[in-house]
């Protein structure tokens, strides 16, 4: 049995998922053995082929062109995979009829295993993902017709050996004439496996995952590419071993004006995004390349260029060119370009032996390290060199020749090995899921104190990928308005950070960058009655603190001049800043009253008109018959300065006043004689009318007798006393009288009554 020979070979390589391959029509090359060993005519179990060994074989022939060959960890084969596989000839008939795709551990056909064909290009491959949920199971897909095709083939079925799950056949995930069917990658991703491929209309990379709960329904969708759709329906799309970049070759082609080169791109393991890299190699025949083991330096294999008009393409050379990906830029990365192997020129089998130069196949990574690839020669005759062969390049680290290339390293000395259709390309890789649970690394909360400010921004770090914010957002910063704890979740290579911000708002207090007010009088605010509270201090425009107050939610100082004056505010203890605060004047008022100055006698008036404002206010406002009008009738009893103050509509205002001085007529004439003879003419000595108020009024005779007294007779002295005639002759009389102004003033002298 199969499985007990190779459980016997020596297992120098830990894990042996991919210990074979097998390739073209039944070759096969063994990991298992150091040096792997090839097998060319015959099958793993050593049955040899009917169409070249000498020995028929007991079981019907089953051609095909690519096959993967699936083991277990210790290397021993569990079941193949056979892409396009008929019966040839059937029962000599002349033609073929489907057969099983899929072989057991004994390399029998699995009964009812055939795969939909034709498939859409003739490089397709069958590519195997194990389910990362079931140990068991293994995901085969194909593509037919542009169409993503899988079957879910379960080793427990069918006695042990494997079958595909009832109902599970030939499923069609992904619409026909949606992907090119040789641009598959399997790719081990953070918490699975990707299955990357392109579109064949839009500019779109599709990754559809495999985890613990099976096939993704819907693909990661990526925009990314530089050249044109057409070129992209090529040979293979290559992964690097880190699954970190992908690469695609592309063939000049003049005929669709197809100008080719190396594309490569980033993957993001996490999300399944894909992201342009860079193009470079434009205008050169390029149809396959390989990453070096420590992803370092990349490998393209190119179709020269005819040296002669119509040189067949089999007469050019086919080379191997090494680029460091390390060197720099891209124009680095040009000029590091190396020759480090040429196919061989070989006497193709037929008429005449013609030499021949053909297509390398495609590259694959060995578990030891080194870089594998067919020279895809068919049978040659004999002494015309080696036929279907593997060349290797030993150290694919190194830089240039270095990296110890081998032509034709490792072929069977019995020439027997055909050519498939086209290329002869090894198998994909069965990349297997990551192992264990994904590490999570949670830091120290960042306290962030929004310093004024009515919101803040919290980034995620930069290349990172798969973000998730606790507010549901997936973006890379998100804007926050209120005080709280947030969390980002992100990864960076397959380990997943968890980052915590502690966000604090310090509002900025509510400050009117340009406040105005009245010249001099220009109060500067500050805050208000019910928000925080903060430090604050004003200096002038000339530098001098004007104002500092603490711990208060509102601020303010007065009586200030127009200029820009700077205020510093301080909150929390930790968020401070210091802004400019531009003090502007309201056009001031220019008041005046008319007259400016006044002289009038005691018990007049005058009008006095105020200009220059909007609304007036006077005082004193006692000898004033209004208060607060433009015009206004002063009578004071008093010399009097009236102010008024004026408000423009600004309600800034200016002082005007006017002096109003009062004449009292206090120039008081008395007569010196008088008559009493009841003629009606003077006949009466009294004090005439005035602004003043008598205190005393006495009349003495010569003997200093009190003749007349104010008090008992306010009409004045009729030259009586006591009801009898006074004498004629002279008489003395003394006047004290009060003044308006407040003085008093004394009046004497002699008097004459005369009869």
């Amino acid at each position: 049995m199969i499985a007990l020979l190779l459980s016997s070979l020596a297992r120098l390589y830990g894990q042996g998922e991919n210990n074979i391959w097998t390739f073209g029509r039944n070759y096969s090359l063994n990991f298992n053995h150091n040096p792997p060993l090839l097998l060319d005519d015959r099958y793993l179990n050593g049955t040899l082929m009917s169409n070249t060994s000498q020995t028929f074989m007991p079981r019907s022939e089953n051609k095909y062109d690519f096959s993967q060959a699936v083991c277990n960890a210790n290397g021993e084969l569990l079941f193949i995979v056979k892409k396009y596989t008929a019966i040839a000839n059937y029962m000599g008939m002349g033609y073929s009829i489907p057969a099983p795709c899929l072989f057991d551990r004994d390399e029998e056909p699995i009964q009812g295993t055939e795969f939909l064909s034709e498939s859409d290009m003739a490089y397709d491959r069958p590519m195997v993902i194990p389910h990362p949920g079931n140990p068991n199971q293994y995901y085969i897909f194909y593509v037919r017709n542009g169409g993503l095709i899988y079957c879910l083939f379960d080793m427990t079925l069918n006695n042990g050996k494997g079958n595909i799950v009832p109902g599970q056949k030939n499923v069609l995930h992904y619409a026909y004439n949606s992907i090119h069917g040789s641009l598959l990658a399997a790719i081990q991703g953070c918490d699975g496996i990707w299955l990357v491929t392109r579109h064949k209309i839009y500019n779109q990379f599709l990754a559809f995952k495999v985890d613990q709960n099976g096939l993704s329904t819907n693909p990661v969708v990526s925009v990314a590419g530089q050249m044109q759709l057409g070129e992209y329906d090529t040979h293979e799309l290559v992964v690097s071993p880190n699954g970190k970049m992908l690469g695609i070759p592309v063939a000049k082609n003049d005929l669709f004006n197809y100008q080719g080169g190396i594309e490569l791109f980033h993957l993001d393991k996490c999300s399944g995004k894909v992201s342009e890299d860079k193009l470079f190699e434009s205008g050169n025949v390029i149809y396959g390349l390989a990453f070096s083991p420590d992803n370092s330096k990349l490998y393209a294999l190119y179709n020269l260029p005819a040296s002669y008009p119509n040189q067949p393409y089999w007469q050019t050379d086919h080379n191997v060119y090494q680029f460091d990906l390390m060197a720099g830029n891209t124009t680095d990365i040009v000029n590091s370009k190396t020759l480090v192997l040429s196919n061989p020129i070989a006497l193709r089998w037929g008429p005449f032996c013609p030499p021949q130069i053909t297509f390398m196949g495609a590259m694959r990574l060995g578990k030891d390290g080194r870089l594998y690839l067919t020279n895809g020669q068919e049978q040659v005759c004999p002494g015309g060199g080696v036929g279907m062969a593997i060349h290797l390049i030993r150290q694919p680290n190194l830089p240039g020749i270095a990296c110890n290339p081998s032509i034709n390293a490792i072929y069977n000395t019995v020439n027997g090995m055909s050519i498939s259709s086209g290329r002869t390309n090894f198998p994909y890789e069965m990349v297997l899921p990551p192992t264990g649970s994904l590490d999570t690394i949670t830091t120290t909360p960042l306290l962030v104190n929004a310093c004024f400010k009515s919101d803040t921004v919290l980034k995620a770090p930069s290349n990172v990928s798969c973000i998730e914010w606790s507010t549901g957002s997936a973006d890379s910063a998100i804007t926050i308005t209120e005080t709280g704890r947030y969390w980002v979740r992100y990864n960076r290579e397959c380990i997943t950070y968890v980052d915590s911000f502690d966000v604090r708002f310090s509002k900025m207090p509510k400050i009117l960058q340009v406040q105005y007010g009245c010249p001099g009088l220009i109060i500067l605010k500050a805050g208000s009655q019910m928000g925080d509270k903060f430090d604050m201090e004003v200096y002038t425009p000339f530098g001098g603190k004007t104002y500092a107050g603490a711990n208060k939610s509102y601020h303010e100082t007065t009586n200030l001049d127009e200029g820009g004056y700077k205020v510093k505010i301080s909150m929390d203890g930790s968020c401070d800043t210091t802004i400019t605060v531009q003090l502007t004047a309201y056009p001031a008022p220019d008041i005046s009253i008319e007259p400016p100055s006044a002289n009038i006698s005691f018990g007049e008036g005058i009008l006095l008109t105020a200009s220059g404002g909007m609304n007036y206010s006077w005082t004193p406002a006692s000898s004033l018959n209004v208060h607060s009008s433009t015009e206004v009738i002063a009578k004071p009893e008093e010399r009097t300065k009236y102010t008024v103050v004026g408000r423009n509509e600004y309600g800034c205002q200016d002082t005007a006043f006017v002096d109003v001085q009062v004449d009292y007529n206090n120039h008081i004439v008395l007569p010196n004689a008088f008559t009493p003879n009841s003629d009606g003419k003077n006949d009466v000595f009294s004090i005439p009318q005035g602004n003043w108020k008598i205190l005393k009024f006495d009349i003495y005779n010569r003997y200093g007798q009190a003749v007349y007294l104010y008090k008992e007779n306010n009409n004045g002295w009729d030259g009586n006393f006591n009801g009898v005639a006074c004498d004629a002759g002279v008489y003395y009389y003394t006047i004290l009288l009060s003044m308006p102004d407040r003085t008093q003033t004394n009046l004497k002298g002699e008097l004459h009554l005369l009869r």
